[in-house]
């Protein structure tokens, strides 16, 4: 199986928000002023605002593991952005200690609203039998819905899964 991607989706920002807009326009620092401020009034969005700011190293040193603590207090406030970027850091061991299976109910978690990204990255887990139990017909579904969301990755592995029969029967048309 092909290795898990990076969340490289922009973060999902709310209407004007002021830390998004310094964010745009490259102004990092004020974006985590703003951005922290935000967060302690308890918006998610913000938090992984953060974390994308220090897992990026923009205006700041880069640091996966302040990165890894923003996006995970993002997920736990329901951030669906920040439960694929910190599911995927756990999977990969960056920046926090590799935990695979935890790694996996994030991105369920992201997956569950409908991520593309997450949706794709928990098929990989089903098909390889790693951090979820080896599923080829539910790797093989959520790897039909990242495709049809558009996700490149996932339409070119979808084609083998069609190709090989993992997970569906073997249709080389498809």
């Amino acid at each position: 199986s092909s290795p898990i991607p990076q969340a490289t989706a922009e973060p999902v920002k709310a209407d004007n928000d002021p830390a998004y807009t310094a964010f745009d326009l490259g102004k990092y620092l004020t974006a985590v002023k703003l951005a922290k401020e935000a967060a302690a009034r308890g918006e998610p969005q913000a938090h992984t605002l953060i974390g994308r700011i220090h897992a990026e190293g923009l205006g700041v040193p880069q640091d996966q593991v302040v990165a890894a603590k923003w996006y995970a207090k993002a997920a736990e406030l329901g951030d669906v952005e920040g439960a694929l970027a910190v599911g995927t850091m756990l999977v990969q061991g960056r920046g926090v200690a590799k935990d695979v299976a935890l790694g996996a109910r994030y991105l369920e978690a992201a997956a569950r609203h409908g991520n593309p990204l997450a949706t794709y990255n928990l098929a990989l887990l089903f098909l390889s039998g790693n951090g979820k139990p080896e599923n080829p017909l539910r790797g093989f579904q959520l790897m039909e819905y990242s495709a049809e969301q558009g996700l490149p990755a996932a339409q070119y592995d979808l084609g083998t899964l069609y190709a090989t029969g993992t997970g569906t029967t073997a249709n080389i048309f498809e």
